[in-house]
Parts: structure tokens; sequence; C-alpha cells
């Protein structure tokens, strides 16, 4: 773990140029030109399909292409091996997506639908594993994970939503959904690693559990299915779940695993890292572990300044070297646009986010379409003749660096998977220092279908 992690900083710390700056401030910052020009020479001939399998080179990359000067081959090297560790996490060959019946997925689009026929199989085993009699979900939305878990398991359900809509939401569905027993239930709880919000979540906890009774699973062990859940053991042992728990929500799930004689299992899919709690440039939950801190400490040293940034734990939230994969020619073509154009816009007074939520695709087209829409939506006081000038100036001036984004971004890409295992383990690592050595990280879902497929487990 130690020199997985003490790997990861250095590489980070190395080439921060690729990771430390916001996607918007590309010319702003002058981005572009760190590529060396070693590497971009070698990288801007390549053909699409060329480009698309960079990520996976590793090693390779030295036989394939033996003309390409050696601090890239290195680095395709260091990156591959620390990726690979991504896809080297325990295989899920015994999760199986679960049947689930047309009405139980009424309201469930795709994606969805295959992570929660995936992770109500994952959950129903580690329940199994760790003889919990009720799953507390936390950010439970609209109930969709939990109403098949009940429906398929007879599993005790707890959901817990922070917006009191989305419970009220829940409970309406899992009526329509036909679910009239009292083994499952939403209320709403905000969940912090804070001890005031601890007593809470217990509290909700002992005062719910005497009243998810129901014979729901006796009902279904009739029809031959396996189940585990509603037994008449009284006493509490929890198996905390989360689906895409952003920010800190996650950490906190896990502090709450390490300080709860309740809690006998986690099941946790971390997303938004770049969400959890940051300043003084740093941020208050990453790195976690001891070893982590000492570690990123000694490179913060030699770098002269801490560098992971929120722009870093963006990019471990980005989509997979498995999606990189499949693109296109004309998405590509429409990447390099949706980034060179919002990239402009850095230059205007406009607040990008909110242009960028009111653009559409197809405005992307051209820098024509692109600036009559972005005129149109301004608010700048300054005319839109003057508007129109500006921004045609400012793409004149850049153009000839569009090409160079898409290499750019491959040099993203290939961090990503660094990113987001060195999260994973730094969590584990925290984990086992906490006297909890059952943990694992689990690839619950295809990555392709559902980048953020990675989940925590831990089992007392």
């Amino acid at each position: 773990m130690e020199v997985v992690l003490s790997k990861s900083f250095a590489l980070l710390s190395k080439y921060e140029w690729i990771h430390g700056f916001q996607v918007t401030d590309i010319f702003k910052e002058d981005v572009i030109s760190k590529i060396p020009q070693s590497w971009y020479s070698c990288l801007i001939q390549l053909s699409v399909e060329e480009l698309n399998e960079i990520p996976f080179l590793g090693e390779r990359g030295r036989l394939k292409y033996p003309e390409w000067p050696e601090s890239l081959q290195e680095f395709l090297q260091e990156s591959n091996h620390l990726a690979s560790l991504r896809n080297a996490c325990p295989k899920d060959a015994d999760i199986k997506s679960i049947e689930i019946s047309h009405e139980m997925a009424r309201g469930i689009k795709s994606k969805k639908l295959h992570e929660v026929s995936r992770m109500a199989s994952f959950v129903h085993e580690i329940v199994t594993e760790a003889s919990c009699n009720v799953v507390i979900d936390i950010g439970s939305g609209l109930g969709y994970l939990d109403h098949v878990l009940h429906q398929k398991y007879g599993i005790r359900i707890l959901g817990m939503e922070t917006v009191q809509s989305h419970a009220s939401a829940a409970e309406k569905r899992a009526v329509r959904q036909g679910i009239t027993c009292d083994g499952i239930n939403s209320l709403q709880c905000h969940l912090e690693d804070k001890e005031e919000s601890y007593k809470a979540f217990i509290k909700n906890v002992e005062s719910a559990f005497p009243t998810l009774n129901c014979d729901c699973a006796s009902r279904l062990a009739e029809n031959k299915e396996k189940l585990s859940g509603c037994t008449e053991d009284q006493s509490i042992r929890i198996c905390l779940i989360g689906l895409h728990c952003c920010g800190d929500l996650s950490t906190t799930m896990m502090s709450y695993i390490s300080t709860c004689e309740h809690i006998k299992a986690m099941c946790c899919v971390c997303c938004c890292y770049h969400k959890m709690a940051y300043s003084n440039h740093k941020f208050e939950k990453f790195p976690l572990s001891d070893m982590g801190k000492r570690l990123y400490s000694q490179y913060e040293e030699e770098n002269g300044h801490l560098f992971i940034t929120p722009f870093t734990l963006r990019l471990g939230a980005q989509e997979t070297r498995s999606r990189w994969r499949q693109q296109t020619k004309t998405e590509h073509e429409t990447h390099t646009k949706h980034v060179a154009f919002r990239g402009l816009l850095s230059f205007t007074n406009e607040d990008e986010g909110q242009i960028r939520q009111k653009v559409r695709h197809s405005n992307f087209e051209s820098i024509q379409s692109f600036i009559d829409c972005y005129c149109g939506l301004s608010s700048e006081e300054t005319s839109i003749a003057e508007r129109r000038t500006h921004l045609l100036s400012l793409y004149d001036q850049y153009k000839k660096d569009f090409d160079a984004i898409e290499v750019l971004t491959l040099l993203q890409v290939i961090l990503q998977p660094v990113i987001e295992i060195l999260i994973y383990q730094d969590r584990a690592q925290w984990l086992k220092e906490q006297g909890l050595m059952n943990v694992k990280v689990v690839p619950v879902f295809d990555e392709f279908i559902s980048p953020r497929n990675l989940s925590i487990v831990v089992i007392k």
C-alpha cells in the first residue's frame, strides 16, 4: 500500500501541469505550451484509433513507438502500471445482474437500472456474509435500490435522504410498487462527520428499527428465493450502503462504521471527489490516512507547494479510459470545440457556468453559432457587436492551439485512473488504521456504462 501511495503522489507531483488547472482556463493559463514539444510532435501525428489506444500501452509503447522520447515512454509506463491497479481490484465474478421486472423497473433509466440490478445482488451477498438484519441506504433518493432489495430479498430497509421531498417521494413510489408492509421506510437525515450528526443518526436508527417489521422474507423463502434480512433477531446489525456518495459523504460513512457497534458492514460507491471540503489550499479529508498524509507531506516539500487541488480530484471523477477508447473522430472533434469555446469565455466577465447550462449542444457546431448563442444569453452591459468582435478576436488568436486539446485530454485520461485508485487506496488504508482489516475495493458495475463503478467494502 505504501509503495502505491508513494508512486502515485510522485507521479502527480511531477506532472502537475497535466491535472492542476481548470479546463476552462486552458488558454488563459497557457496550458498547451507546457506540453513538451518532443511529446507533442509524436502524439499529434496519431490517428484517432491510435490516440484511443495510448492509455492502454504501458511498456508496449517502447515496442510500438521506439522513436518516442524516453520521458514520454516513462510517463506512459509509470501511469499504466498505477492505472492497472484500478482493474486489478478483486474481480466481481460472483456479482450477477438480478432480473428486475418491468413493474419494478418503472421510471428507472438504463444506467441506473444496470447499477441497481448489480448493487442489489452485491449488497445481498454482503448482508448475508455479515449477518446483518437491516440495510441503511445513505442518499437513498427515490428508493430505486431499496425497493428492489426489499422486493427481491425481503431485506428490511431504512433509507436516509437529506431532502425531505425525496424521502416522501420514495414512500409514494413504494406504495405504487405495491410495497405496503412495514419492512421499508424513508426519512430525512443529514449525515456529517460531527458528533451531533452521529448522535442524530443513532437516534433515528434505534427509533426506526423496531418498526421495520414484515413477513416478506419468510413469504419469499416459500418461493425458494435465497434470502436474508427480516429475521427475528432484534439486535441491530446494520449494513450501511451508498450508491454514488458525493464529496465527504463517503468518508462520513467510513467514520460511522469505525465508531458504531451496530454497523457490521459497509458498501459505498464514491463519487464527486472534488466536492470534498477544501480550504487553505488543502482538502480536509484527503489524504485521509496517516500514511497518505505523511507521504503527501514529503512530496509537498519537494514540490514546494500543495499539488493536489479540486481540479486534480475533478479529473479523478471524470470518464474512464474505456470510454475514451470508444470515441469516434466526430466525438473527438466535438469535444475539442466544447473545450475551446468554453476556454474563450474565460476571457470575458461572464459566469461560464451559467452560460454553459443554457448553451445547447448544437450551438457548439461552429464558432459563429456559439457566438450567436452567447451574445443572446450574455448579461454583460457591452453591446452585442463588441462581444462578438471580442470573441472572434480571441478565436483568431487561439485557434492554432485547438488541435492540441485532444493531446492534452489524452494525457489527462492517462492520469484519471491513477488519481481515482489513489483516493480509494488512501481510504482503504485509513480503515485499516482504525482496525478494520477486512477491507477491499471492488468494481461493481461495468465502467463503460457507469464510470464510477468502484465500491469500498468493509465487513467487521
